[in-house]
């Protein structure tokens, strides 16, 4: 269930109030309206957490994992000082190697001219002998020599003929391109690139022994992050005439504890009910094994409105059913189940990710068991007698070995799917006349006609997909009632006029009328239930037949490698499908027809979180 908030506002004296929200946040039980999202201290802050972020980031790349050094504790104030020397020792690595590639760089483009120094050339031509070099062809070579305003010296490179220009350099009729002298002589070039290598090794040494104070370095973040946040909430104190305030919400069942702390601390605080123009944060109080779905809300980020219901237990059992329906294999499954017993002995304790993680693999495993679905293979199927007294003959992948019609069976999966998506839309359709019968909303006739043209416009799927014989004159009739109960009572709500809530409902009759043919599309979008696990099966036998025939002799390891790849390439394409269709059928389907859009952010009470 979604709590419900009240709004605080809590106010003291103006010298009194860094006290007062030091306090509130050792009560750690409200959340901060409209926190400031700059200040002047924060800022600064926010600058030093940047610097030691970038360091923690270079250093732990420098971690030796198998050998790690002995952690040492740096002090608060050394944690700036260390990562400013740290970041400026960064900046010259990075200056130092840019110089290095265009160092070695110069010293290959000259390579081949041999080690020489230019400043012997460059004195040649302040004493009047200017000399300009080029690489040659013998064609070139020879159109030179007949050339008799053109005095050169052959010379050889590495790669090349080449000659020294006497004078002015060539005409561009000849498009030979001259050789710029360097700077430098080759030797010193790689010289100082060598110098640059060893810089570079230094500091990278440095690196390496300060991954010693990583530790230290976390704690630090921590610790300025929270000031970062008390930083902002300071920031969002308000004043009035020597009066400073500042407003939050608070969970209704924590009032009490609430009104005890502003007793004992002399607070004078408001509270109230939020308006409807407010939007309060969303705090899930989930109840008893529903509580297990929150960790895959949060991976997701979802989050019910304040004012929007809460549908997790329908969306857990659902979304349970989805992914055992896509991954599809209890083989899978099972290595799901032997991942969540190592999670379990690891930590000594079954998480909420955990306990998911088991419920999610032990569906796999019974749909798979159910459908004979054993990492894609029909021979483990049909050499294991109990596996095989597992399966529903109706549903195999498998149907020519329990002497099964494949279409009759594709016909049932079909099906399966498309009532399963009947039944979760209607159920969309239930919850909401439920409360709005509770709440005298007439409205709730809308969706009892949402939930009648749902369950004919299935009939009708199962027609056109499955050729299954339907009443086609009830469905029209039943249909055309459906909409016109949508179009009639869809805006009538409590506090306006039956007259005026009718009027505003058939004014959506366009809208109300591409819904319903969008309710048909709903329906048919459950096939994808089957269509993704059927894909995920081919890929699985795909892997096997390229490993079958390597699973004997010499050949045995590459075998069992191309089986181990092929099937962790199809589990984690099946994690991927479940996050586009199966959550899709939870986010969107089911949700819309709730009217559920996620709109909420979560309930963050303004609280001490590091505790030293």
């Amino acid at each position: 269930m979604i709590e419900r908030m009240k709004r605080i506002t809590v106010f003291c004296q103006k010298e009194k109030a860094l006290s007062v929200v030091l306090s509130l946040r050792d009560l750690g039980l409200v959340h901060i309206k409209d926190v400031v999202q700059k200040s002047e201290d924060s800022e600064k802050k926010e600058r030093d957490k940047a610097i030691v972020l970038k360091v923690l980031g270079a250093l732990e790349s420098y971690v030796d994992k198998k050998n790690p050094l002995e952690a040492k504790e740096l002090s608060e104030d050394d944690v700036l000082s260390t990562s400013s020397a740290l970041v400026a020792l960064m900046e010259e690595e990075q200056k130092t190697l840019d110089r290095e590639r265009v160092l070695r760089s110069e010293a290959d483009r000259i390579r081949g001219w041999g080690d020489f120094d230019p400043k012997e050339i460059k004195k040649l031509s302040e004493m009047g002998i200017s000399l300009h070099f080029y690489t040659v062809t013998k064609k070139d070579l020879k159109a030179l020599s007949e050339d008799p305003e053109v005095s050169f010296v052959l010379v050889k490179n590495e790669n090349s003929s080449a000659i020294a220009v006497i004078g002015e350099a060539l005409s561009k009729d000849y498009q030979l391109s001259e050789f710029v002298l360097p700077d430098k002589s080759l030797g010193e070039l790689e010289s100082e690139a060598l110098l640059g290598e060893k810089r570079v090794e230094e500091i990278r040494g440095i690196f390496r022994s300060s991954t010693v104070y990583i530790p230290s370095l976390n704690a630090w973040l921590k610790s300025e992050e929270e000031a970062i946040i008390l930083d902002k909430v300071n920031a969002t104190v308000s004043d009035d005439e020597g009066i400073s305030y500042i407003t939050g919400y608070l969970p209704v069942s924590e009032e009490d504890a609430f009104r005890s702390w502003a007793k004992k601390n002399g607070v004078g605080y408001i509270s109230d009910d939020p308006t409807e123009e407010e939007n309060p944060p969303t705090k899930l109080n989930h109840k008893g094994f529903v509580r297990i779905i929150q960790p895959l809300f949060d991976m997701l980020g979802l989050v019910p409105g304040y004012r929007e219901k809460d549908i997790s237990r329908y969306f857990l059992i659902f979304m349970t059913l989805f992914f055992a329906m896509i991954i599809g294999d209890a083989g899978y499954g099972l290595l799901l189940v032997l991942v969540a017993v190592v999670m379990n002995v690891k930590s000594k304790k079954c998480s909420d990710m955990n306990a998911l993680i088991y419920v999610f693999g032990g569906a796999t495993v019974i749909w798979g068991a159910i459908t004979g679905t054993w990492f894609g293979s029909e021979t483990i199927n049909n050499n294991v007698g109990f596996l095989r007294m597992l399966v529903i003959p109706g549903l195999t992948n498998f149907p020519e070995a329990f002497s099964m019609n494949s279409g009759n069976v594709q016909d049932n999966m079909m099906t399966l799917c498309f009532s399963i998506g009947t039944i979760h839309l209607s159920l969309a359709c239930v919850i909401c006349i439920i409360d709005k019968i509770k709440a005298k909303d007439l409205s709730f006739l809308a969706d009892f006609g949402w939930m009648l043209n749902t369950n004919l416009l299935y009939l009708l799927v199962l027609y056109l997909v499955v050729n299954t014989q339907v009443p086609f004159t009830l469905i029209v009739v039943g249909i055309i009632i459906g909409f016109v109960l949508v179009c009639l009572f869809s805006e009538v709500t409590p506090g306006k006029p039956i007259g005026q809530g009718i009027k505003e409902s058939l004014g959506g009759f366009f809208t109300n009328f591409i819904d319903t043919i969008s309710c048909f599309s709903n329906v048919m979008s459950y096939i994808r239930l089957f269509a993704v696990g059927l894909a995920s099966l081919a890929i699985a036998q795909s892997f096997n037949g390229m490993a079958a025939g390597l699973l004997s002799g010499f050949t045995l390891p590459f075998g069992i490698l191309v089986l181990i790849i092929g099937h962790a390439v199809n589990l984690v394409m099946g994690f991927l499908s479940i996050v586009v269709h199966g959550v899709r059928l939870n986010i969107m389907e089911f949700s819309g027809q709730v009217g559920v859009e996620w709109s909420g952010y979560k309930y963050d009470p303004f609280k001490k979180k590091v505790v030293k």
